[in-house]
């Protein structure tokens, strides 16, 4: 049935997300921070499985609940897989949490879209990537 007035519709801010940390798993502030198969937050890696979520906002320990932000973040590029120009508006994959890659690696886990490309690293936006789908290549377009 449509409204006949008006509603309180609640709202969150759609770019935090907070998660509790598995018992086991330290995230740094900075982190890029991925969501694991049973829902806690790992840091982000080649696991089977795994999904990035964005950026930890804070250390936080197994157990302990962190606050990830997605958006546009500037991480390293791996040496011997570089993330090139060519890749902007694609995606590209984690090789750690701090580090991604220009090409697929065992798990194809997606760091998200790439967004610049300079000396001092790669822009990922992880706020575009959503789905947790993987990308068929290095260079698949993601919008």
């Amino acid at each position: 049935m449509a409204l006949t007035a008006n509603r309180d519709t609640r709202e969150i801010v759609g770019a935090l997300v907070r998660l509790a940390v598995k018992a086991g798993e330290t995230l740094y502030a900075g982190a890029l921070a991925a969501i694991d198969s049973d829902g806690y937050a790992v840091p982000a890696s080649d696991a089977s499985g795994l999904k990035v979520i964005g950026r930890a906002e804070h250390q936080a320990q197994g157990g302990q609940s962190v606050l990830i932000k997605r958006g546009v973040f500037l991480y390293k590029n791996k040496a011997g897989d570089l993330v090139a120009a060519a890749h902007i508006g694609g995606y590209c994959y984690v090789s750690d949490d701090e580090t991604v890659q220009g090409s697929a690696n065992t798990n194809s886990i997606i760091a998200g879209v790439v967004r610049g490309v300079t000396s001092e690293g790669v822009y990922v936006d992880t706020e575009w990537y959503i789905d947790g789908a993987a990308a068929a290549t290095a260079g698949a377009s993601a919008g």
